[in-house]
């Protein structure tokens, strides 16, 4: 009997080769997402309410500190909106790329011992956090539908729009994820980098506060054009800024790029850890 020949070289598989390996082991991301989810709220007295009880203290800190910002007329429930959306998109953002990024070197032992991609783990990290995100989501829709009625026929393009983000996000945290197996420092600089960049988000200030010469121009930061987007389609305000395309347009070309870099290094991510 002939054994069949394999032959092995070099070159990259192609995109939809990689999407078929992925799909093949949807069983894996099933099960450690589940297994996350489990070992998240074991022994915690609230459980998944934890989801909901950190965000809403959170946003009430900066809401009572930072309410001073918005024009005195608007209502209390306009400017608690303003700061949830906010908020959600950053968090978003912020938790995918900490928690995608770290995923590799939380998970070294997994990697090492399944013969799985190294992508299962931090698609799995993702699906928590879509999980973990629900809670807030569910009050920014009450809020929205509660303050502009009209924004329930809009609530159709929210799941549209939170899959973009997330398609967005991954490949940036996937090659924070990458350069961790480098040198571990770029996962000590991330919250600071945070820590910074929320002062260039409009998250609990209205953009009329700024200077008129650079209020547009804080739209070139992507998480706040993406914001500006999601404030759109919630009708929380009445359009968006020009430089909010130029953001997002950045965004994509980080993402594209991040994308080919991790498919290129992906295959020496487990010989590195």
């Amino acid at each position: 009997m002939e054994k069949e020949l394999k032959i092995i070289h070099s070159k990259p598989i192609s995109y939809l080769e990689y999407y078929r390996q992925l799909r093949s082991q949807l069983p894996y991301i099933l099960t450690f997402f589940i297994r996350d989810t489990k070992i998240k709220y074991i022994d915690t007295f609230l459980g998944f309410g934890w989801q909901i009880g950190l965000p809403l203290i959170q946003i009430i800190i900066f809401f009572f500190f930072y309410g001073w910002f918005f024009a005195s007329n608007e209502s209390v429930l306009s400017k608690l909106l303003y700061v949830t959306s906010g908020f959600l998109i950053w968090n978003l953002f912020v938790k995918t790329i900490q928690e995608v990024g770290n995923s590799f070197i939380q998970q070294v032992m997994i990697l090492k011992k399944n013969p799985i991609l190294p992508i299962v783990i931090p698609v799995s990290k993702m699906l928590s956090i879509i999980i973990d995100h629900l809670p807030l989501l569910f009050i920014v829709l009450i809020l929205a539908i509660v303050e502009q009625p009209g924004t329930i026929y809009n609530i159709i393009f929210i799941p549209i729009f939170l899959l973009f983000c997330h398609i967005l996000i991954l490949p940036i945290g996937l090659v924070v994820g990458l350069l961790s197996t480098y040198k571990r420092d770029i996962l000590l600089l991330i919250p600071y980098i945070q820590m910074l960049g929320i002062w260039f988000t409009p998250i609990f200030y209205p953009v009329n506060f700024l200077p008129a010469k650079i209020r547009d121009l804080i739209y070139l930061n992507p998480i706040a054009a993406m914001i500006d987007l999601f404030r759109y389609i919630l009708h929380i305000q009445t359009g968006i800024s020009p430089y909010s395309g130029i953001g997002i347009g950045t965004l994509l070309l980080i993402s594209i790029f991040c994308w080919y870099q991790y498919k290129k290094e992906e295959s020496f991510i487990i010989d590195r850890l």
